[in-house]
C-alpha cells in the first residue's frame, strides 16, 4: 500500500456501528446548562392534531425532506419529530437564518448607544476607504446600517473578493452602485456579511463573542458560527449551527418581544422594528409569492403578521404571533416556496380544525421515521484495491483528480484526492449492510463533519450515501464498474428525489 493511500485509513475515525431499527438512536448528553421550554401535547394547548397529520403527510408526499420539526404555542412545545440520523442534540446548519441572528446583534449593539441605524460605512471602514481612494463611490461612504438590514446597497450584485483568501470588505466598498441605497431591495448574502465586519469593527468583538453572554449563554444554546479567517469575523450571512430546540427558543424570544423569563434580552422595540416591513421586494424576482415585505434581515410571509427567518434548502424560524405559535423546521427541499406553503396550510389547519380525539389518535399513530435502510440485497464487497484517475470531474469549486478503493471483505475505504496534496480532500468508510456513524474529513479547507454511511454493491455496482446529519446535505455516489474494474464512471445526486449527474470517468492506476 503506497503511503498516501495508508493516510486514507489512518485518518478515518472509529465507526460505531448502527442497527436497521428506525427507531432514533440514545441521545448523547446535552451540554451542561442547556435551557429546555416546557412540554405540553397539542390538544392540552388547544392545537387540532390532524393539522399536523396533514403536515407531516404531505411533506412526505411531496418529497421535502425532512430532518427536524418542532412547534411551540404559548411557549410549550406540543410537537417534536427527528428523522433519523438527525437527533435533538445535534446542531443543524441554518444557512440564511444566520442572519437574523446578526440583526439581533446589531439591535442590541444600538440598544447599548455603539452605534444607530443611520451610522455610515464611511465612519466605520474609515481605513479601507482611505486605501481604496477614488475606486470607492460616495454612495457608498454614506450607506447605511439600515441599508445593509434592509438589503437595499444599490449595487445589482454581490461583489465578493475574486481570491477565496481575499478581502471581502475591499470588494464590496469598491464595487459600484446602480441606485440610491435605500431605494430597491436585492438579496445580498454580502451585505449580512459586511453587517458582521461592522459590527466587530464597532465592538471589538465577533458576533459569537458579543452574543454568548447576551443571548446564547442565557438561553441555553448549543452553537458554532463560521468564521472568515481572513478578516477574524463569522460569516453573518450564513454559517450558524444551532439545534431544532434553540431555533424555536430563538422564535419564542422573538414572540415575547425580547423578554425571556423576566430579563429584556434585547429592546421591545428593535424586535418590532426588525420583524415589520420595512422596505418592499414586489419587483424582485422571487416576488410576493415568497414574501410580501422585508424587515430587518427577517421576512413578513404570506399569512397577516407572520414573519419568520429562513435558510437555504427550507431551514425555517416561523412567528406567528396572533396564535402564539413558533415553528422550527429543518429539512432539505429544492422547493422552497412548495415547504412554506405547506406551513401557511398547517397555521390555516390550526384555526379551523377542531381538537378531538380522532385527530389525537392519528398523531399518536404516526409513526418514527428513518431514512437508515438497509438493502438485505446488497452483494459482498468484491477485492479491489485501486486508485483511479479522473479527468473533468463535473463539479464547481471542487476538482477531484483520483478516487481510491480498499475494498476488503465487507469493509471499504474509500478517499478522493484534489491533486493539490498527498492527504485526501476526503474520506469514507462503509460497511456492507450497516450504516455507519463516524466522521468525514474535508482538507483545504480543513473540516469534519459527523456522518453516517452505507453502501450497497449490486452487479458491479457501488452506491453510498453519506449522510451529514449537522447539515441539510446528503450526498449519493453511484460508482459503475466495468468487468475487470480497469474503468469506473462515477455519478453523484444530493438527494434520493434528484436524478444523478454524471461527475466524471475514472481509469485505474
Amino acid at each position: 500500500m503506497s503511503g498516501r493511500k495508508w493516510v486514507a485509513v489512518i485518518l478515518f475515525c472509529a465507526i460505531i456501528s448502527c442497527t436497521q431499527s428506525n427507531e432514533n438512536s440514545i441521545p448523547e448528553n446535552l451540554d451542561a446548562g442547556t435551557v429546555l421550554l416546557e412540554r405540553s401535547t397539542p390538544e392540552a394547548e388547544g392545537v387540532p392534531p390532524r393539522a399536523i397529520v396533514n403536515f407531516l403527510e404531505k411533506a412526505q408526499a411531496e418529497n421535502h425532506e425532512m430532518h427536524s420539526f418542532m412547534i411551540v404555542k404559548d411557549g410549550k412545545v406540543i410537537f417534536e419529530r427527528w428523522w433519523q440520523p438527525y437527533a435533538p442534540q445535534y446542531r443543524h446548519e441554518l444557512h440564511s437564518i444566520s442572519k437574523s441572528f446578526t440583526s439581533i446583534a446589531i439591535g442590541m449593539a444600538i440598544d447599548e448607544g455603539l452605534l444607530t441605524i443611520e451610522t455610515v460605512l464611511g465612519d466605520i471602514f474609515t481605513e479601507e476607504i482611505e486605501s481604496l481612494g477614488a475606486q470607492v463611490d460616495e454612495r457608498v461612504k454614506n450607506m447605511t446600517i439600515r441599508n445593509l438590514l434592509t438589503m437595499s446597497t444599490g449595487m445589482e450584485r454581490q461583489y465578493w473578493a475574486d481570491d477565496p483568501d481575499g478581502n471581502n470588505v475591499l470588494s464590496f466598498l469598491a464595487g459600484p452602485v446602480n441606485e440610491d441605497p435605500g431605494e430597491v431591495f436585492r438579496y445580498s448574502t454580502l451585505g449580512s456579511y459586511i453587517l458582521s465586519a461592522a459590527f466587530t469593527r464597532v465592538t471589538g468583538k465577533t458576533l459569537v463573542e458579543y452574543l454568548d453572554p447576551r443571548l446564547f449563554v442565557p438561553l441555553g444554546f448549543n452553537r458554532y458560527w463560521q468564521m472568515d479567517e481572513t478578516l477574524n469575523i463569522n460569516t453573518g450571512g450564513w454559517g450558524l449551527s444551532i439545534t431544532t430546540e434553540d431555533i424555536a427558543k430563538f422564535g419564542q424570544l422573538l414572540l415575547q418581544k425580547g423578554l425571556w423569563e423576566g430579563r429584556q434580552i434585547i429592546s421591545e422595540k428593535w424586535i418590532t422594528e426588525a420583524t415589520s416591513r420595512q422596505i418592499s421586494n414586489e419587483d424582485w424576482h422571487w416576488g410576493r409569492n415568497f414574501a410580501t415585505g422585508y424587515g430587518y434581515q427577517f421576512w413578513m410571509c404570506k399569512p397577516e403578521g407572520v414573519f419568520r427567518g429562513d435558510g437555504s434548502n427550507g431551514q425555517f424560524c416561523i412567528v406567528a404571533p396572533s396564535e402564539g405559535i413558533v415553528i422550527a423546521v429543518t429539512q432539505y427541499t429544492e422547493d422552497m416556496q412548495g415547504a412554506m406553503d405547506l406551513l401557511w396550510e398547517l397555521l390555516d389547519d390550526i384555526t379551523s380544525l377542531p381538537v378531538d380525539q380522532q385527530g389525537a389518535n392519528a398523531l399518536a399513530a404516526y409513526s418514527a421515521q428513518s431514512y437508515l435502510i438497509i438493502d438485505d440485497e446488497s452483494e459482498q464487497y468484491p477485492a479491489i484495491f485501486s486508485t483511479y484517475q479522473i479527468d473533468d470531474w463535473n463539479e464547481p469549486h471542487t476538482n477531484i483528480t483520483q478516487v481510491f478503493f480498499d475494498f476488503n471483505g465487507s469493509e471499504c475505504v474509500m478517499s478522493f484526492y484534489t491533486g493539490e496534496s498527498a492527504m485526501p480532500y476526503s474520506t469514507f468508510w462503509f460497511i456492507n449492510k450497516q450504516w455507519s456513524k463516524g466522521a468525514a474529513s474535508f482538507f483545504r479547507p480543513a473540516k469534519f463533519y459527523r456522518v453516517v454511511t452505507n453502501g450497497v454493491w449490486k452487479d458491479n455496482v457501488f452506491t453510498v450515501t453519506t449522510w451529514f446529519y449537522e447539515t441539510s446535505q446528503r450526498r449519493q455516489y453511484r460508482f459503475s464498474f466495468n468487468n475487470d474494474y480497469s474503468e469506473v464512471n462515477i455519478e453523484m445526486r444530493n438527494n434520493v428525489f434528484m436524478p444523478f449527474e454524471e461527475m466524471g470517468k475514472g481509469i485505474r492506476e
